[in-house]
């Protein structure tokens, strides 16, 4: 009786070990998941915008202007 009572207390004990190590596992892939789904937001975000979004308004303002004396050019050139 005492060997069946050991050999039931470690079987106990190692499927214990055993879901805490299935626990664990499930822990490590969400966190590896995680730190691969911030390196991919931290790639986008390393681009910087703000000198981006100032030189396109730069252009347009540039092409607006430019257009606007292309038209007023060729009025004045009809008369």
């Amino acid at each position: 009786m005492n060997k069946t009572s050991a050999t039931e207390s470690l079987s106990k004990s190692l499927k214990e070990v055993i879901s805490a190590v299935e626990t664990v596992t499930q822990k490590i892939i969400m966190e590896e998941e995680k730190f691969k789904n911030w390196k991919a937001k931290n790639i986008r975000r390393k681009h910087n915008y703000i000198p981006f979004l100032f030189n396109e308004d730069a252009c347009k303002e540039a092409t607006a202007k430019t257009s606007g004396r292309e038209s007023q050019t060729a009025e004045v050139v009809k008369p």
